[in-house]
């Protein structure tokens, strides 16, 4: 299933991921969280160490990190 996310679930998902984000520390690269299916990303939990549920397996869907080099 591809069931596009409702707007509170994808506002669920941005508040849970930027408020992991803002808790690294020494980041090198600029980091944004982002629902958009991109072809450079990194899946939530690989890159801030959330649980299944904080990475937002809501809707069929996944939130990503997305870094600029």
């Amino acid at each position: 299933n591809n069931i596009p996310w409702t707007e509170s679930e994808k506002k669920q998902f941005l508040d849970l991921c930027n408020y992991a984000l803002s808790k690294r520390k020494n980041s090198e690269n600029l980091c944004k969280c982002t629902i958009d299916k991109i072809s450079e990303r990194l899946s939530a939990k690989y890159f801030l160490g959330l649980s299944n549920n904080e990475q937002g397996y809501l809707g069929g869907q996944v939130g990503y990190v997305f870094c600029s080099e």
